[in-house]
């Protein structure tokens, strides 16, 4: 869909931001909160699947929907965007270039 927007986060990226902010919440534990972190452009569901096929070196035309033409039976959020600023002031842990994790995915998987 085109109309829901959010943030890719590949789960390498995710897991070194908590490793990294749980080896600083070690050394200063009055930091600890609620962060959120995720990757650092917004792009739709279908912006997304584009980079997809883009990075798989895939000619796929994708078709840029709305949520009201593909149904689910879960309500979707049309903006689900984390606000990273906390964990960037907090610990200097910027968001992750989404587009350059999706490359690392795409590459690992053709290496299996």
């Amino acid at each position: 869909v085109a109309d829901q927007v959010g943030k890719p986060t590949p789960a390498t990226d995710a897991a070194r931001a908590g490793l990294q902010s749980l080896s600083l919440l070690q050394e200063d534990p009055s930091k600890a909160g609620l962060y959120h972190f995720s990757g650092d452009r917004e792009t739709s569901w279908a912006g997304f699947a584009e980079a997809i096929f883009e990075a798989a070196g895939l000619d796929v035309p994708v078709e840029h929907i709305t949520t009201a033409e593909y149904p689910t039976p879960a309500a979707r959020p049309a903006y689900s965007v984390l606000d990273t600023s906390r964990i960037t002031q907090e610990f200097g842990i910027q968001p992750a270039d989404w587009r350059a994790g999706l490359r690392e995915v795409i590459a690992a998987l053709r290496d299996r």
